[in-house]
């Protein structure tokens, strides 16, 4: 199924909304866009197990960091070679890094940073189900902003869904809600 989708931040202007509820485009879904500003930041260098390991995923890692990424978001387990592929196109977007988080050599958890001058974003963070409320992904978040301050980033940004685990974890590691946007949906295209 195919559909057209428009993010709408609080700054749209009221016609752009007025004119898609008309087209029919209804409401698919709310996000939270967050910003941590990294002048004053400094790793929390958060104690983990030792069995805990954080790569920047190259070559050899992307199988396994795709497989992660995609586990991570499927709500039955079931991934397709076709969600594996799309996962692997993150990878070679221009100024994109993966990071995979193994726990005694057992892929875990994994996410992304993008990085375009001083702003960076992170993305595509997710934990295989069977190692979620570990703290792993406060330890990629923490890594991440390590890597993007190293990179010369100012500010970092992240988008969650309202109020979830995610969210939460953002405020925890310093950022701050920017706004709230809105997700509509065209009806089916065919």
């Amino acid at each position: 199924m195919a559909y057209l989708r428009f993010e709408l931040t609080p700054f749209t202007n009221k016609s752009i909304l007025t004119t898609l509820e008309r087209m029919g485009y209804t409401i698919e879904q709310f996000a939270s866009v967050w910003v941590r500003d990294l002048k004053h930041w400094q790793s929390n260098n958060e104690e983990h197990d030792q069995e805990v390991t954080i790569s920047i995923v190259d070559a050899q890692l992307e199988d396994d960091w795709a497989r992660t990424v995609s586990l991570g978001f499927s709500e039955d387990q079931f991934i397709t070679g076709n969600s594996i592929e799309a996962a692997k196109g993150f990878l070679n977007a221009e100024s994109t890094t993966g990071f995979l988080l193994k726990e005694g050599g057992e892929c875990a958890a994994a996410g992304m940073l993008a990085v375009s001058g001083e702003l960076g974003e992170l993305f595509l963070t997710s934990t295989i189900p069977s190692f979620r409320g570990r703290k792993y992904q406060n330890l990629l978040i923490n890594e991440r902003l390590q890597y993007a301050k190293s990179q010369g980033c100012k500010y970092v940004t992240t988008t969650t869904k309202p109020n979830n685990t995610s969210a939460r974890n953002m405020m925890r590691n310093g950022f701050k809600l920017m706004y709230n946007k809105v997700i509509l949906k065209s009806p089916l295209l065919t």
